[in-house]
């Protein structure tokens, strides 16, 4: 209150009854809701305490709103009341696993807090010393995750020193493994502190304690620490010692000759990697772990020997990156491709090309590609589906190695000979015609290799060449004759029919596409399969799209090459044969329609609609109506037809159908007709699901 008002006497001893009245109630209002909040906390604590004493199903709920009660309690609450009890809890021998992993989950409340408090340290601690493996699991990622919202100074006076305790000698070793996972987080945070050179130098002896400890537990989780420590360290020169000694030892074993358990060592080759791009700048380094990959491909326990060979191209990159380019890792990976044991000889061969993207290309077609070709090509190792995953490692490495070297050309001869091959599995064949594209765009277009590869795959539609029998079974759905398999299997004319639309074919040029794609194209769209005319079609329209603008006008290429095919489809499903349905044939052609009209002249784009309006908008079979329906209000939604005349062919087609007695064909031909779009008619647009052109003006978006 004022001590001098106009008109008042002095004010009173209080002073407040003097203040105005609104601000009166605001106090009253304000000290009102703070003993409400007040009151609340404490009854909410209570409540907290007695469920977590009460039956199994009761705590276990209780213990998952800890975060709840510690928001309803308040900041100071937390800190006084609420931890505290949690500390004193996790520390009762009675209290059961199923609420100490609860209460280890919701403990990552810092952020309730105004960030970490020492507080949470204790009941983390007695946590982390727990027993059961869970318990200790979701403790030790509470503290990482609290480690990565806490400040670097604050880290090294409260976590780090509960890391070391972790580690003191009277503490049972599931203490210890606990401290393996909170190593990496902690040492990293450390590091950023200020005057830490004494406290880095404690985790570095500890660290080097864990890799050496008598339990087995424990040197497992300073094996997985390896690598997270590696990874994120930032001074190299102060750890590299320790790290170089703990991967020799808990890798190869100590210098006594007793080796460490398989699992142990597993896990420390998985860090190998970690490893080597730590040391990539250090030629002892570099050192270290090749001499190690090099001491494991040799080692007696086959698991060991998987385990380099699934992570000796990380290694190897790595190395061969830094300060170890001389070092040589093809004739490691030529050991482990001869390996006695099968399942090294194949993830070695799966992980292949990561050591050939670090080695020269006269290593990889003299060493890695002859020792996978004869995997390839020996029909009794282990499964065709197998081989089939190893053809497609075989071309991958042919793009690590001259194109006119003589590696090249036996992988060429080898994939030609399976290709035409009808015993070869099926698998492997139909993983050759994949990757039949990166092995021509490796010999060059113009190569006899490319002609004879393509010549190969051209084949698969050849069916006159087959006796009856074959001829037979594959129109008649590619079943298996007598228990056989049938030579032209469908699946294989699928995968020949996708080579159209491969990436890597569609730059080799207009020319490459006349000479070896079209026929393909011309055979696959007569195919019974629908997915191998399906395939040709969007195959055909990716070239469409990436050649729009190649020729004299726009749209050029698209009328030479797709309106030709489309047309002869047309034919074909009018002609009388036996073999052929007229039905699957029409729906092509539309999808046909659908797929290219956004690549297509005026004048070629009037060609196609003009042969599907004609004669189809009046098809008998509905499903024909369906398709034609959808793809002219598709058409006439979005297309700008540049003063076509199929504008005009597609409006009145449309309301020819909007007449229909078919209720789904009358509604697609309505929603075209519409003067917006509707946003959810057509979801997908052209071959890729993109629009193949700009909406027209004044549609929707």
């Amino acid at each position: 209150a004022p001590s001098q008002q106009k008109g008042r006497g002095p004010p009173s001893r209080t002073g407040a009854l003097h203040l105005p009245r609104s601000t009166r109630r605001r106090s009253l209002a304000a000290a009102g809701g703070a003993r409400v909040r007040a009151m609340a906390g404490e009854r909410a604590l209570a409540i907290f305490k007695e469920d977590l004493e009460g039956p199994i199903e009761v705590a276990k709920a209780a213990a998952q709103r800890l975060a709840v009660v510690a928001i309803v309690v308040g900041k100071h609450g937390t800190k006084t009341d609420l931890l505290p009890y949690v500390a004193g809890k996790v520390k009762d021998p009675d209290t059961p696993d199923e609420i100490l992993f609860r209460l280890a989950e919701q403990l990552d409340i810092a952020k309730l807090m105004d960030g970490f408090d020492p507080v949470l340290v204790a009941p983390l601690e007695a946590l982390c010393m727990t027993e059961e493996t869970i318990v200790r699991d979701a403790a030790c990622k509470t503290v990482n995750s609290l480690i990565a919202q806490t400040a670097p100074k604050i880290v090294k006076e409260h976590v780090a020193p509960m890391l070391l305790r972790l580690c003191g000698e009277g503490n049972w070793f599931t203490a210890r493994v606990s401290a393996c996972r909170i190593f990496g987080p902690v040492y990293h945070a450390v590091e950023k502190a200020p005057d830490s050179d004494e406290l880095l130098r404690q985790l570095r002896e500890v660290l080097t304690k864990l890799g050496a400890d008598e339990s087995p537990m424990v040197k497992r989780g300073a094996a997985s620490a390896i690598g997270e420590v590696a990874d994120k360290v930032t001074g190299k020169a102060a750890i590299a010692e320790e790290l170089r000694a703990l991967v020799r030892v808990l890798c190869l074993g100590p210098s006594s000759g007793l080796h460490e358990g398989d699992p142990i060592r597993i896990l420390a080759v998985g860090s190998l990697p970690s490893f080597a791009k730590f040391s990539s700048d250090s030629s002892e380094g570099c050192q270290v772990a090749h001499e190690i990959a090099a001491a494991l491909a040799r080692d007696k326990s086959w698991k060991l020997r998987v385990a380099i060979a699934t992570h000796l191209g990380a290694v190897a990159q790595a190395v061969v990156g830094g300060a170890g380019s001389g070092l040589d890792f093809i004739s490691i990976c030529d050991q482990l491709q001869r390996d006695p044991e099968p399942e090294v000889r194949f993830v070695m061969a799966q992980k292949a090309v990561s050591v050939a993207q670090a080695s020269s290309p006269a290593a990889v077609g003299g060493v890695l590609v002859p020792n996978l070709l004869a995997l390839v090509t020996d029909s009794m190792y282990r499964t065709p589906q197998d081989r089939a995953q190893l053809a497609g490692v075989l071309v991958d490495l042919v793009e690590h190695c001259d194109a006119n070297s003589e590696a090249v050309g036996r992988v060429v001869g080898e994939v030609s000979a399976l290709l035409a091959s009808s015993e070869e599995s099926q698998f492997v064949r139909i993983q050759l015609i994949e990757s039949t594209p990166k092995l021509v765009a490796v010999t060059g277009a113009s190569s006899p290799a490319a002609k004879d590869l393509m010549g190969k795959v051209l084949k698969f539609f050849d069916l006159s060449s087959q006796d009856g029998g074959a001829k037979a079974v594959a129109l008649a759905g590619d079943m298996p004759a007598s228990g056989a398999n049938p030579v032209w299997c469908w699946r294989l004319r699928h995968v020949a029919s996708e080579t159209v639309g491969a990436p890597e074919l569609v730059p080799l040029g207009t020319d490459f596409y006349r000479e070896f794609l079209a026929p393909i194209v011309q055979a696959a769209l007569l195919d019974q399969c629908t997915l191998v005319r399906v395939s040709a079609i969007t195959g055909m329209a990716t070239w469409a799209a990436r050649y729009e603008n190649a020729g004299a006008t726009p749209g050029q290429w698209a009328d030479e090459n797709v309106v030709p095919a489309l047309l002869a489809l047309r034919q074909a499903s009018e002609t009388k044969h036996p073999n052929k349905s007229s039905y699957a044939l029409r729906l092509t052609l539309v999808y046909g329609l659908e797929c290219s009209a956004g690549y297509l002249s005026p004048n070629g784009l009037a060609q196609l609609v003009s042969s599907v309006a004609d004669k189809d908008v009046q098809q008998e079979v509905p499903n024909v109506r369906v398709a034609i329906a959808r793809c002219f209000a598709r058409l006439h939604q979005s297309l700008d037809f540049k003063g076509s005349p199929a504008e005009q062919m597609v409006s009145g087609a449309l309301h020819k159908l909007s007449g229909d007695a078919d209720m789904d064909v009358k509604e697609l031909a309505n929603a075209g007709l519409a003067k917006e779009r509707l946003p959810l008619t057509f979801p997908h647009w052209g071959p890729t699901g993109a629009p193949w052109c700009t909406a027209r003006v004044g549609a929707a978006p």
